[in-house]
């Protein structure tokens, strides 16, 4: 009988291989939990301290510990299932990685810029979509907000005032996920794959067969297949979990240093320099090494 075109058969040497990064990743996924348990202090006059003052009070501080704690705690739900409740599915953990590539995406959206006032508008436009999102959303169920989101575009555009940023800019169309992506990791100097990694895992999501063909096994069933209909079981490939789970490691293990960066007072010194870390988790250096893969 064929072997069926669609589905990829995972090796023994492969999942063997898969099994370890999963364990180590989350052991990571553990401490980046922990470690969440508090936010970052903000060092008086440092660049993040700065930001938050133009974009009060819609800090954008707080917005990037909001995005990042959202990016850990779908990780971390995801260690708990497979790992805790010993619960393998086979789309779902892609669901809970592609909101991790996405919401550590935006946060380091909105660090890279060296900029001020491009950190500031990206800032100020992130909530003018959680405004209009908000009007939508609650709209939709009969819900009236009009006071409150009248109330808050008065906020809003004190802000943009006060930052003398492109009030055009800030209130017109958001970018899209994909343009945050790609832009983020582009600008911080991450991997393509990055990318790639969200496509498979939002393919995933969906339901579609081309994403699936990559992110599952398939074992065909011999006595019921014929030549042009399979008949077998659909199962988890953990090797494809591994490798996109360490894809959303490496965003936000570069979105946490970047976060330190700028929560520090600076010396003068460029940003475009590295700072030396210390205390840095196993996943500082281990995802970079898979994303190049």
């Amino acid at each position: 009988m064929p072997t069926n075109p669609l589905f990829r058969v995972q090796p023994d040497e492969e999942l063997a291989e898969a099994h370890r990064e999963l364990l180590l990743a989350f052991v990571d996924i553990d401490r980046l939990q922990q470690l969440l348990q508090s936010a970052l202090p903000l060092a008086e006059r440092s660049v993040l301290w700065l930001d938050d003052r133009f974009t009060r009070p819609y800090q954008t501080s707080h917005a990037v510990n909001y995005l990042i704690l959202t990016a850990v705690d779908h990780l971390h739900c995801l260690k708990t299932v497979m790992q805790d409740a010993d619960a393998q599915h086979i789309f779902a953990p892609f669901t809970l990685i592609r909101s991790a590539i996405e919401t550590a995406s935006t946060a380091l959206w909105l660090l890279n810029p060296k900029d001020r006032k491009t950190r500031i508008t990206r800032s100020l436009r992130l909530e003018a979509n959680n405004i209009a999102m908000l009007g939508r959303a609650y709209g939709t169920m009969g819900v009236d907000v009009a006071e409150t989101t009248r109330m808050r575009l008065e906020l809003l555009s004190a802000a943009v005032e006060k930052s003398q940023v492109d009030k055009d800019v800030v209130m017109g169309s958001y970018p899209s996920v994909q343009t945050i992506i790609s832009t983020a990791t582009k600008e911080a100097g991450l991997s393509r794959w990055i990318f790639g990694a969200w496509q498979l895992s939002s393919g995933s999501t969906h339901g579609k067969t081309w994403a699936g063909a990559h992110t599952s096994t398939f074992t065909p069933d011999a006595g019921s297949s014929t030549e042009d209909v399979f008949n077998g079981c659909l199962s988890s490939d953990e090797a494809s979990i591994s490798k996109v789970l360490l894809a959303a490691l490496a965003v936000i293990n570069r979105a946490l240093r970047l976060q330190a960066r700028r929560a520090r007072r600076s010396n003068g010194g460029s940003f475009n320099k590295t700072q030396p870390c210390s205390g840095e988790l196993r996943w500082v250096q281990v995802p970079m090494r898979v994303v190049r893969t």
